[in-house]
């Protein structure tokens, strides 16, 4: 195993305390950020900077030509990374969760880990390799 999948796991854990999924009508804990002594609690967005700088460390810096938006939430069965539009040479990344994640704080992070691999070295296509799959 590596320090990335360990890492994201004891992430995942951390949310809940327990190995039971957290269901609620939509995981606010990860998307509303709340004022803390020390500046914010985490949210998915700061998590996928965390776990972007932990797969850079562990596999080597990503393709830095392409930009990361954010994340939004779909009604597909499966999340991805989208590349909505090439504007002046600018490529996008927009990191696409499933409507399941938004409502299940263990499986958005589950998601976004995975999605994170593709960030790499993105292809603007739906060709990810079997070695990104397999991370």
């Amino acid at each position: 195993m590596t320090k990335l999948f360990l890492s994201v796991c004891l992430i995942i854990t951390s949310i809940s305390g327990s190995t039971n999924a957290k269901e609620a009508p939509f995981c606010s804990s990860q998307i509303l950020a709340h004022p803390t002594k020390s500046g914010y609690t985490w949210t998915l967005a700061s998590r996928l900077g965390e776990l972007l700088g932990m797969a850079e460390d562990e596999y080597g810096e990503r393709d830095k030509s392409w930009t990361i938006l954010g994340i939004e939430f779909t009604d597909r069965n499966q999340p991805r990374n989208w590349h909505p539009f090439d504007y002046k040479n600018k490529k996008n990344i927009i990191i696409q969760l499933t409507k399941r994640a938004a409502h299940n704080e263990k499986e958005a992070l589950f998601q976004l880990s995975h999605e994170v691999f593709h960030s790499l070295i993105p292809t603007g296509g739906n060709d990810a390799t079997f070695f990104e799959e397999g991370l």
